[in-house]
């Protein structure tokens, strides 16, 4: 049957007269792995931390794989058969992976890799500038628009692929914002961790 491994041993067997003689045969299941491999797609480097999840075709979830520091991990063995796999915890500082990767075991020993990526999590800074004393309403021939500030790391900043890389050192400006006629700046696509905003140059009619 095509769900079991063919046993193609030569076995012998003896005939007695007048008797019956039997043989009992066994066969092993299909059987094979999934090898997981978790990168980011933004650097290329693999991710460590990812949990994924192996279910059968009822979907019954069967095991739990977690990438290591290699980006790869591999399951115990799985009967002939489809199954699917799916990210249902994502590493640290990325964002979950919903895509369902079908997967189908039909030889023995068969070796199934699954690819998946996650995107990294990214933040936003607004800033508000404000007169101390009327708010968002400049007073007189001052304006709240031009206000220069820096936005500076206020620790190291690291890549969330866990590899020790820094992205920004502790100190150092990781972006500009220029206030605009409402006394408002942002900055988007800021890796997690501190940050600090620094005053540069103010806007006219303002120290």
């Amino acid at each position: 049957p095509n769900h079991l491994v063919l046993d193609n041993t030569i076995r012998s067997v003896v005939i007695q007269p007048n008797q019956t003689t039997s043989y009992k045969a066994q066969n092993q299941w299909i059987k094979g792995k999934v090898k997981l491999r978790k990168f980011d797609p933004e650097s290329g480097k693999q991710v460590p931390g990812a949990t994924y999840a192996i279910y059968n075709n009822q979907g019954k979830e069967l095991e739990r794989l977690v990438t290591t520091a290699t980006g790869y991990v591999e399951s115990g063995y799985l009967r002939f058969g489809q199954y699917v796999v799916k990210e249902v915890i994502a590493a640290s500082d990325y964002v979950l992976n919903d895509t369902v990767y079908p997967v189908t075991i039909s030889s023995n020993e068969q070796r199934i890799e699954v690819t998946g990526h996650d995107v990294r999590q990214r933040g936003r800074i607004e800033m508000t500038k404000e007169d101390s004393v009327t708010g968002g309403t400049a007073q007189g021939e001052a304006t709240l628009e031009g206000a220069v500030y820096e936005l500076r790391a206020r620790e190291n900043i690291m890549d969330p692929s866990k590899d020790g890389t820094v992205i920004h050192q502790k100190d150092s400006v990781v972006a500009t914002l220029t206030t605009d006629k409402e006394g408002k700046a942002s900055v988007d696509d800021l890796y997690l961790g501190q940050y600090f905003l620094v005053e540069k140059a103010s806007s006219n009619g303002y120290t």
